[in-house]
């Protein structure tokens, strides 16, 4: 798995429930959309390293997706999720059980797949890169402290309203085919600053969110950085499509704008850090907060 500039449209995955059939009852015959998921690689990892890790243990790689993708589709069946996911060396898609992927709980963990972050709707599973490359996946992966945006850089940056940015995901009437194509939205960041100033803990872009984006990464579309001495411009991660804004209608119904609010990096690596705390017995700590 190349640890290079990433690919945004070959990070994202699509989060489904598996549909079960076959003389077993336990091969997956097809599966059902619930939103959208993708790949991160964290400079949070293991002390002493581990195969499962990316690049000889200097990233731990792990799966995002919204917290309410996680806990709903819980809360609807008894099954574990899985992904549908492009083989570099399979015309077909094809979803896999994250049970295929997944890495092996630490000596402290409670033996789960997915760690919710406490207060945001944010959900991780630490995945293991040696299966995916053995698997042959096709997918790269966001590299945390390169072609990623916290509050700090953001921030350093100057960024404000107004910047343009990109959805990536899987929305109401995508149009399935042999392979995954996830569909790209655009919009501009309407709110930041309540967030850079410690006001508000989420962003908002004024932009189009439907069923199904839910996890989906966004991403601001010009971000200039350093890479290997020299200043690039790529888009970069800022953030997870986590809900669209709604109030009450005239007639009393419920009426959806087209502002979507967005989770920030720093609740991703916050989700990691809380799981490698538990796993792990890290010094990582998260702290609850007023929402």
């Amino acid at each position: 798995m190349p640890l290079s500039l990433s690919t945004p449209l070959k990070t994202v995955v699509q989060i489904v429930m598996p549909v079960f059939g076959g003389t077993d009852g336990r091969t997956i015959i097809g599966s059902n959309p619930v939103g959208t998921g993708f790949i991160y690689a964290s400079t949070r990892r293991l002390l002493q390293g581990s195969r499962e890790d990316l690049d000889g243990g200097k990233f731990s790689l792990w799966l995002v997706t919204c917290r309410h993708v996680v806990t709903e589709a819980q809360m609807s069946s008894n099954l574990e999720l899985a992904i549908r996911l492009n083989r570099a060396d399979r015309l077909e898609v094809e979803p896999i059980s994250l049970d295929d992927i997944i890495a092996p709980s630490g000596p402290y963990g409670p033996g789960i797949g997915w760690y919710l972050h406490p207060y945001a709707d944010v959900a991780v599973m630490r995945i293991r890169a040696d299966l995916i490359d053995r698997e042959n996946i096709s997918i790269q992966v966001f590299v945390s402290d390169s072609v990623t945006i916290d509050k700090n850089q953001a921030i350093d940056s100057n960024i404000g309203e107004g910047e343009p940015v990109f959805l990536i995901g899987f929305p109401s009437g995508w149009r399935p085919g042999r392979r995954d194509y996830p569909i790209v939205r655009d919009g501009i960041l309407a709110q930041i600053e309540g967030w850079k100033n410690d006001d508000h803990k989420t962003l908002l872009i004024d932009g189009s969110a439907f069923p199904g984006n839910s996890g989906g990464p966004v991403l601001l579309k010009n971000y200039t950085w350093k890479h290997d001495g020299e200043w690039v411009n790529t888009p970069a991660l800022i953030g997870v499509v986590s809900a669209r804004t709604a109030a009450p209608g005239i007639a009393g119904g419920i009426e959806t704008g087209d502002l979507v609010v967005v989770e920030p990096v720093d609740a991703i690596e916050e989700a990691i850090a809380y799981a490698l705390q538990l796993d792990f017995g890290r010094p990582d700590e998260i702290h609850r907060d007023d929402r």
